[in-house]
């Protein structure tokens, strides 16, 4: 989403350059008694530079469904449901994660599938657009959700091992700096070079999906 706003904020000069700047600090959000949450996440933050004369971004596509929201959310402590000593209270479930409603929540089978029905067919969506194939790209770079929903999306998309790529072991799933950052990585350990085709899918929070291709420079 802040990549497309940015590309269109310079097509139509109104700008000529954009940082978009993606922070995330999900520790203050979790309960460290909650093993799903405090065990996936990572706090990241990074800053991409759109300029204008370059025309590497393309095919952009985006999609939400704010029926899906409590999938992955903070039930509580803002201005619908405010900050009360009940609300912040720790509560014990069947599992044994102890968190309150302030607390970060994930239905983790929710969310996974999520991306079973979604992903999938959104990512193919994009290709058939461009009018190109999985032959056509040199890179493929998912969400950093978890090593689960990568290995299923790779799979599923029959994604060619040399054309995956992945640092989630490393850095954990740190939501909007989770693409920007696997991209640096995947530069700066050589995976990814000047000239390739990058497909790049996002999804998470909202719940909200978005993708787009990139011809790296």
């Amino acid at each position: 989403y802040g990549l497309q706003l940015a590309k269109a904020l310079v097509d139509s000069h109104q700008a000529e350059q954009v940082l978009l700047v993606t922070a995330e600090t999900y520790s203050k959000l979790m309960s460290l008694d909650d093993r799903g949450p405090a065990t996936l996440f990572g706090d990241a933050a990074a800053a991409t530079l759109v300029t204008a004369g370059f025309d590497g971004l393309s095919d952009f596509a985006l999609a939400t469904d704010g029926g899906r929201h409590n999938r992955f959310w903070v039930e509580a402590g803002g201005a619908r449901v405010p900050s009360t000593a009940e609300t912040r209270d720790l509560v014990e479930d069947k599992n044994g994660n102890r968190r309150s409603r302030e607390d970060l929540f994930m239905h983790g089978a929710g969310v996974f599938d999520f991306v079973r029905k979604e992903i999938p067919s959104f990512t193919r969506g994009i290709l058939e657009r461009a009018g190109l194939t999985m032959d056509d790209v040199d890179l493929v770079v998912f969400h950093q959700a978890s090593k689960l929903a990568l290995d299923f999306l790779n799979k599923k998309l029959e994604v060619p091992e040399a054309k995956r790529y992945s640092n989630v072991d490393r850095v954990g799933n740190t939501v909007s700096a989770s693409v920007p950052l696997a991209l640096h990585d995947a530069a700066k350990e050589g995976v990814l070079k000047p000239g390739m085709r990058v497909l790049v899918i996002a999804f998470g929070v909202g719940m909200s999906w978005g993708g787009c291709l990139i011809r790296w420079k």
